[in-house]
């Protein structure tokens, strides 16, 4: 069964609301918790419950809407690094959603994030609490992805659908930034939680998320109805891509994107008739051009 939101794949409906708790958690996560750097009294420690207080938290209703018996697909892998007799902890956390395809029985990723700036606090016995509007190292992180994995899910069936969760996703980070917290600063060049946001949230990237929603409905949701229309709209939604980053070559957005499609995109056009395509891909994206110069040769 499709979200009810997802059914404009078929025909417009209104998206129908529902209180909190009705369904099970709009993310199905998959957690995978490395700890072999920490000394031992802490790696015991965390061993009894951090995972399960994480999965725990995360399976929380984030939402209104009704997604049926669909969820987010979600992988995370947290990486400890370091700990303190005081029980703060330095940790590396990768997360990879996905979604999936219309009438292909397959899962096509949305975002892989790698976010090594996380710092919190996890005494023995604290319990995870929600509250966006007060800063937690811990929890205040768990919220803000868990917004912006939604925000981007929402992107793909909607046209700008993701707006609300990514203005949620910003004020954690603001709120975080504010009191301190360390990796929510904003950063000029990499990767910065609170810029990739805000950069989503900016009227220059409108155009690229109208490309992002181009490319998921009405190119690879449309590929087993009508395969020549789906790949002229991914085509069409490549060319935005590369007007954005002619315009702005750190275009984060539009790096994260490829950075996370490459051998999709690469592998679906292999049904395009113009093998041109190979060599503009490979100018808009140098950092694949490998990937894109042995689908061409195919």
């Amino acid at each position: 069964m499709l979200k009810k939101y997802k059914l404009l794949l078929l025909f417009p409906v209104l998206l129908f609301l529902f209180p909190p708790g009705l369904n099970a958690g709009e993310l199905d996560v998959r957690l995978s918790v490395e700890l072999r750097n920490l000394p031992t009294a802490h790696r015991e420690l965390l061993e009894n419950d951090f995972e399960d207080k994480v999965s725990n938290y995360l399976s929380r209703r984030w939402t209104d809407i009704d997604f049926g018996n669909e969820q987010i697909p979600v992988e995370i892998s947290i990486f400890f690094q370091s700990a303190t007799p005081d029980y703060r902890y330095s940790a590396q956390i990768v997360l990879v959603s996905s979604r999936p395809i219309y009438n292909q029985g397959r899962n096509t990723g949305i975002v892989r994030i790698s976010d090594e700036s996380w710092e919190f606090s996890l005494p023995p016995g604290k319990p995870l609490l929600y509250d966006e509007y007060s800063f937690d190292g811990l929890t205040s992180l768990l919220d803000f992805y868990a917004y912006l994995i939604i925000g981007l899910d929402f992107d793909t069936y909607e046209q700008l659908g993701g707006t609300s969760f990514f203005e949620r996703a910003a004020g954690i980070a603001r709120v975080a930034q504010r009191s301190g917290g360390k990796g929510w600063e904003r950063a000029s060049t990499g990767y910065s939680k609170l810029g990739f946001v805000e950069d989503l949230l900016s009227s220059r990237n409108q155009k690229f998320r109208e490309a992002v929603f181009h490319y998921h409905y009405n190119g690879l949701d449309l590929l087993t109805v009508d395969q020549s229309r789906a790949l002229e709209s991914i085509v069409e939604a490549i060319d935005i891509f590369a007007e954005l980053r002619s315009n702005d070559p750190r275009n984060l957005p539009v790096r994260m994107f490829f950075d996370s499609k490459h051998s999709e995109i690469a592998d679906v056009l292999l049904d395009y008739p113009d093998r041109s395509i190979y060599d503009r891909l490979g100018s808009i994206d140098p950092s694949h051009r490998t990937v894109y110069d042995e689908y061409r040769m195919k």
